[in-house]
């Protein structure tokens, strides 16, 4: 039955933790060897700034023009 219980709080945090994301209005993810950004980063509508500087990304996902409060955008393309 402990297990369930930490199973539950796990995914209590896991809940939490992705409503605080959904609040974010910059996020700096450089050199961080990413290779892709995955779809789901148009969920986070109040974002304003993005810095994916410094990564392995060769293209960004289509969605990204529906982050409609996006006002900078820094990537390089290594």
């Amino acid at each position: 039955m402990g297990n369930i219980t930490e199973a539950e709080r796990l995914i209590r945090t896991a809940k939490e933790q992705w409503s605080n994301t959904l609040a974010l209005t910059s996020l700096e993810l450089t050199n961080e060897d990413l290779i892709q950004l995955m779809p789901k980063i148009k969920e986070i509508q109040s974002l304003k700034n993005l810095d994916l500087r410094g990564n392995k990304l060769t293209k960004l996902p289509p969605n990204i023009g529906e982050l409609n409060r996006l006002k900078k955008l820094q990537a390089s393309f290594d």
